[in-house]
């Protein structure tokens, strides 16, 4: 019936997926707090959050939607190649918009490994369900049509910047966290840009988790490290490439074959 369900109302069946991350994510948190020390922390988190990225992909068997998400192709050289370009260009962005360096200092490793690992876990927890389950979920509704790729291509980014709301709960400034789904939802674009072209998952995931890793170990060593509204506003200008590239691999992109009905 779930199956069902996620085919004939995929619009409802992925807010419904949004909402199961969100859970997940404070799921992990609570386990995270129930260990004591940043170290146990935070890998009570990481275990957390690989977890549920287990059960998304649970769910993506169930479906029968492993290869029309990428999960069983571990992509090309070109593919990769592309991705390190990508992440490379990211992190450096990052790093100077927000810390105004290259420099990558670990006073304490134990800890920096822990809180890189628990960031790192953040790839597969969201990529997998927005990159391939709901990703998956508009396809199937919409078609491989060019026309159906670009509708699901912006409602999983637009899902995927919302699901970043939950910032409201860490005491975020609402302009802030705005802002910060806007970004986001700016990255789910080439994001998912890059699973159509090369039909693998896996190098977003990478992407996404290395990303997140650095900068948050690089935050772990900066005393009293805050993002800014102006810093999240230059990192916006500063996607605009990357969403542009990720324009051109969807419409370059061959056509996929149909997402298998759930049914």
């Amino acid at each position: 019936m779930f199956k069902r369900f996620a085919t004939n109302h995929p619009v409802l069946f992925s807010v419904l997926i949004t909402l199961s991350v969100l859970v997940f994510y404070v799921a992990a948190g609570v386990f995270g707090a129930a260990v004591r020390g940043d170290v146990g922390g935070n890998l009570a988190q990481a275990i957390g959050r690989f977890f549920a990225a287990g059960c998304f992909v649970y769910l993506l068997w169930r479906f029968d939607w492993l290869d029309a998400s990428g999960v069983t192709w571990r992509g090309t050289a070109a593919a990769w190649l592309v991705t390190l370009v990508l992440v490379v260009y990211e992190t450096v962005a990052y790093q100077l918009v927000f810390f105004g360096d290259l420099s990558f200092e670990i006073s304490n490793p134990g800890v920096s490994i822990a809180v890189g690992l628990n960031a790192l876990a953040t790839g597969p927890l969201e990529e997998i369900p927005f990159r391939g389950i709901i990703l998956c979920a508009f396809l199937s509704l919409w078609g491989d049509s060019r026309k159906g790729i670009v509708r699901s291509v912006l409602y999983s980014a637009v899902l995927f910047g919302c699901s970043h709301i939950i910032h409201i709960a860490f005491g975020r400034p609402p302009d802030m966290v705005a802002m910060k789904m806007f970004m986001t939802c700016l990255s789910g674009i080439y994001f998912a840009a890059l699973v159509l072209r090369w039909r693998t998952i896996w190098t977003v995931v990478l992407f996404h988790g290395v990303l997140n890793a650095v900068l948050s170990i690089r935050a772990v060593e900066v005393a009293g490290f805050a993002e800014t509204a102006p810093a999240l506003g230059m990192m916006a200008l500063l996607q605009v490439p990357l969403v542009a590239f990720g324009d051109y691999l969807i419409w370059k992109a061959p056509l996929r074959q149909g997402v298998p009905n759930a049914s």
